[in-house]
């Protein structure tokens, strides 16, 4: 680390308040007075608090992208699309029409094992006993199944 990057940390320690305000500044503001060759201290935000059903989605959606990852399928996950799919179904099993309550699956509409991608579009929510049953069946051969 260069020793005006050391002094500068120094400083900052022992003048807290002043630098990170200035540092704060200069991160929201990189063409101000200060040259480009002058270290800005980037201040890390604090982290954010999530309640226990974000914590839990966020388990289901690393554990739903490492098996996406293993079938070699592209896409990526995010709370957001699941937040998107349970408005878009009202909170409803895609195949039984049930509501869901604290067990659901992310079912993939098109499996993976038969080269189903992990974007949203391919995803519906879907009850612990349909998304069971239907395995690694394409979903029209289960709704099929269902309906006789």
């Amino acid at each position: 680390m260069p020793s005006r990057v050391r002094a500068r940390i120094r400083r900052c320690v022992m003048e807290c308040t002043p630098i990170i305000a200035e540092n704060r500044r200069l991160a929201i503001d990189p063409d101000s007075a200060v040259g480009p060759d002058v270290p800005v201290l980037r201040i890390p935000k604090p982290p954010q608090r999530l309640t226990d059903a974000e914590r839990a989605l966020r388990r289901r959606l690393k554990n739903q992208r490492k098996n996406a990852r293993r079938a070699g399928a592209g896409g990526r996950v995010k709370p957001a699309d699941i937040e998107f799919l349970m408005r878009a179904q009202k909170g409803r099993c895609f195949y039984c029409t049930r509501k869901l309550g604290k067990k659901w699956h992310i079912d993939h509409f098109h499996p993976l094992s038969l080269g189903g991608s992990n974007e949203r579009k391919n995803l519906r929510l879907a009850c612990e006993p349909c998304n069971l049953a239907k395995s690694d069946k394409p979903a029209a051969e289960f709704l099929g199944v269902m309906l006789i």
